[in-house]
């Protein structure tokens, strides 16, 4: 029947409704809409799967790669941030757990100003191009996640006692291919077992980290490995980016139709 409403009424009373012309225009945008956004979906796996693919094809690749614990890979031995209570205003910056992004450097935004003096913020700065791992999260899976610094750090900059830092003999272990191969399941099985759990919080203490095995080939298979991950990964990156800004411009249309309906510009 061109009775039959495709609208719900959304109050009680009398409200307007389109003529049921531009009703079944709206539906069929409607379905356009849900076509668009199963596509994005569709890009967004697409994209996680191939980052998954990538890794799989590379740890094939590396069965024969030797596996050395962290703590013969070390230039420095492991330690721990500080913590320090918050203080607006103070030039210190202490990085947050937000800070730490998978396969990426650091993001230097994600701080918080700290009461901290020259002396503990020098004894506790970032070091470039060092590595810094979550050490400890009331979700596992955050556990053990890390993150490079970039190779330039502004000073001032400090990590906390929730980040153990990494610092990597570089004529045996590229920081890059470390990044790259950090959130590999093999490593993030090995981090896991070894995790505790106290008060509801997941932690990995320095001795276990240390005991932790990374697949390590040689210093040129490493930056041949860097190099195909990047790229994949970059390209994965470039489709998940543009995918989730077109989710982000769909979930607005179906308000904008619907406007546009009750206005009789449909």
């Amino acid at each position: 029947m061109r009775e039959r409403l495709l609208f719900r009424r959304l109050a009680v009373g009398e409200i307007d409704v389109p003529p049921y012309e531009t009703q079944q225009r709206f539906a069929t945008a409607m379905l356009v809409v849900a076509r668009a956004r199963a596509a994005a979906k569709a890009r967004l796996e697409a994209a996680k799967q191939l980052v998954d693919a990538t890794r799989r094809a590379v740890l094939e690749k590396g069965r024969s790669w030797p596996r050395v614990p962290v703590k013969d890979l070390l230039n420095s031995p492991l330690r721990t941030g500080i913590s320090k209570s918050r203080l607006d205003g103070s030039r210190i910056k202490c990085l947050t757990l937000s800070s730490v992004r998978p396969d990426e450097c650091l993001d230097m935004t994600h701080f918080k100003p700290v009461d901290l003096s020259d002396e503990e913020a020098a004894a506790n700065s970032i070091k470039p191009g060092a590595f810094y791992v979550v050490r400890g999260n009331g979700n596992l899976a955050f556990v053990g996640r890390g993150g490079m610094a970039p190779d330039q750090v502004e000073d001032g900059v400090v990590f906390p006692d929730l980040l153990i830092e990494v610092n990597l003999r570089r004529d045996l272990i590229s920081g890059r291919f470390l990044r790259l191969v950090w959130d590999f399941n093999e490593i993030r099985s090995d981090i896991e077992r070894r995790a505790r759990t106290s008060a509801g919080i997941h932690k990995i203490n320095l001795r276990n980290l240390s005991e932790v095995r990374i697949p390590v080939p040689t210093l040129e298979v490493q930056r041949s490995v860097a190099n195909e991950l990047a790229d994949r990964f970059e390209r994965a990156s470039e489709i998940s980016s543009a995918a989730c800004a077109e989710a982000r411009e769909l979930q607005a249309l179906p308000g904008a139709l619907l406007r546009s309906a009750f206005r009789g510009e449909m």
